[in-house]
């Protein structure tokens, strides 16, 4: 595999991660409450931390193991270790509750502005859920459809950065079952389309997606989480800075 499909591959799985539920979707705010209620409501402030772990296939033969942290005050660090036709690699993403990064093999290590901040930051906020309107500048009733069977409400949110973003939530158990989203990264403009399913309840009243499908500029990403680990002890050191981010980051 050339670098360019390399970095090209690597860009899609961390928009592919980034686009995942983040425990919170969108109604005008009835359905973003009632999505807050189905995913978790008041047990969301029981959560100190949570530890993922799951795996990732990509188009082109790449594929690997997934492991990513998140602790309130904003801390949060995603992990890969990564195969692609022999060739192993490792690529992170990370904040310190201020400031988040991006570092893989490709692009190095860079810190992360906007809108590829903003959708980090919204992916890992334990209470997202509940606290959508810090985030969402506007959100609006798009009305009730079909999908795969099921009746959704459609909900178009604009976030402070300025992500533009529809939400497919299901009117019978207020999960979300899809999301439609615009986003500016590192190769510009770019749409995804993810599905998400089999939801399992990983602490309390909590309920996540364990897979997820990914579909943007003709490829496919699939997710499936095996473990989730709820309030374990994490040392904040886990998500200090690379050392050639930790100046710039003032860390």
């Amino acid at each position: 595999m050339q670098p360019k499909n390399v970095r090209y591959q690597l860009t899609l799985l961390f928009i592919a991660l980034l686009t995942a539920p983040t425990l919170f979707a969108g109604d005008a705010a009835k359905v973003l409450d009632n999505v807050a209620k189905a995913m978790g409501g008041d047990d969301l402030e029981d959560v100190k931390s949570v530890v993922m772990t799951g795996n990732v296939k990509m188009p082109q033969q790449m594929n690997g193991k997934v492991e990513f942290m998140m602790k309130e005050g904003g801390m949060s660090k995603l992990k890969m270790n990564l195969t692609a036709n022999g060739m192993n690699m490792v690529a992170e993403q990370g904040c310190n509750g201020d400031q988040c990064y991006d570092s893989n093999p490709m692009m190095g290590a860079r810190l992360l502005e906007g809108q590829e901040k903003e959708q980090f930051q919204l992916s890992n906020d334990l209470r997202a859920a509940k606290e959508w309107r810090k985030y969402f500048k506007k959100v609006d009733y798009l009305g009730k459809e079909t999908l795969n069977g099921k009746d959704v409400h459609k909900i178009h949110i604009t976030t402070n950065a300025g992500i533009e973003m529809t939400q497919f939530v299901d009117a019978a158990s207020n999960l979300v079952l899809k999301s439609v989203m615009t986003t500016q990264g590192p190769m510009g403009q770019m749409k995804v389309d993810s599905f998400y399913e089999d939801y399992k309840t990983i602490h309390k009243s909590i309920q996540f997606p364990m897979v997820t499908r990914i579909n943007m500029m003709g490829q496919e990403v699939l997710m499936t989480f095996e473990s989730f680990e709820v309030n374990q002890e994490i040392p904040d050191s886990v998500f200090a800075f690379p050392p050639s981010l930790q100046e710039a980051a003032g860390k």
